[in-house]
């Protein structure tokens, strides 16, 4: 996966759950789109599973995609209340019938505040009857709640989400927050992020793939020993070391046939290698979809860029548009 020290990392918070010398509230994934947040997290959930603990996940989605207020909050207390041996019934499956739920499992019952309480006293009335369900349940086994996207999250679960990180000092269980940090600004997410950079929290930033990094996972995908390094060295600069876009554009190439299968295994074709890559479907779509979300500035620094297809100082594209080497930078 290429991402064995940024896993260790979260590994040793796991044992470290519920120790005196654990003063780490939350733990921030945080990189780029297609970087690999989310495949860091599975890995994450496989090696708690088979330790003993338990994981919790759920993705925020972005606004008009479905998803009612505090969603993904209901998400995660679903799975935790099951695992932890509730059974639900004929409970309703919102948020405040899933506290009530939980209440209960903690030895007090939550009265009916729906229309007594304005949101902001909802909201954190339901967090902290959240946070004492967690510390009830993980007196058996310790565990990780762990929301992907949070870039997506709505206000109810910001704020929710950034009672429980704050809250978690000392106990059985990990508050997990990934996101795309270059989507953050001006979200309902960013000030629950900046708290944790003066919070004690542990950042995992996600980089892009080296070219050995990539060249193995090419490698162990498609069960080859190797490649020529001239087609790994171009095939990590076209995809900027993105594991997202790298498996995409493996695809593409098998598909099309710049890599087939000969009798020793896969091989290059070394003509199709040399003609200018297609962009995946995929690839396209997710870059498309960023492009649409910048604003005006942004997108004409990129339009400069397009121009010149390359990377460039600056300066030049200051001077393209008119504009400061800084406001550019």
């Amino acid at each position: 996966m290429g991402r064995e020290r940024e896993l260790a990392a979260l590994q040793e918070q796991f044992r470290r759950l519920g120790s005196p010398d654990h003063p780490e509230r939350a733990v921030l994934i945080e990189g780029v789109a297609g970087v690999g947040k989310s495949r860091l997290l599975q890995e994450f959930r496989y090696f708690c599973q088979l330790n003993g603990g338990g994981f919790f996940l759920s993705n925020c989605r972005p606004a008009g995609a479905g998803a009612g207020p505090g969603e993904p909050l209901s998400e995660v207390l679903r799975q935790a209340l099951a695992g932890a041996g509730v059974d639900l019934g004929e409970s309703g499956s919102d948020l405040v019938s899933l506290c009530a739920a939980a209440a209960r499992y903690a030895g007090s019952e939550l009265p009916d505040v729906r229309g007594r309480l304005d949101p902001a006293q909802l909201t954190l009335h339901l967090a902290d009857t959240m946070l004492r369900f967690l510390e009830a349940s993980g007196r058996d086994r310790p565990f990780v709640v762990a929301f992907d996207d949070v870039q997506w999250a709505d206000g109810p679960t910001a704020e929710m989400l950034g009672y429980l990180a704050r809250n978690a000092l000392g106990g059985p269980f990990l508050v997990c927050l990934a996101y795309r940090r270059e989507e953050v600004k001006g979200t309902a997410s960013q000030a629950l992020i900046d708290e944790f950079a003066t919070e004690p929290a542990v950042r995992v930033p996600l980089e892009s793939l080296t070219s050995t990094a990539v060249s193995t996972m090419v490698n162990s995908m498609l069960g080859q020993v190797e490649f020529p390094a001239e087609f790994l060295d171009r095939f990590t600069e076209d995809t900027g070391g993105n594991p997202f876009f790298a498996i995409e554009l493996l695809r593409l190439h098998a598909q099309e046939g710049t890599l087939y299968r000969g009798a020793g295994g896969w091989q290059v074709n070394e003509s199709a290698a040399q003609e200018p890559v297609r962009v995946p479907a995929s690839v396209r779509e997710l870059v498309e979809r960023r492009v649409r979300a910048l604003p005006r500035d942004a997108l004409g620094v990129l339009e400069a860029l397009a121009v010149l297809a390359r990377r460039a100082h600056p300066e030049l594209v200051a001077d393209m548009l008119s504009a400061s080497a800084d406001a550019v930078a």
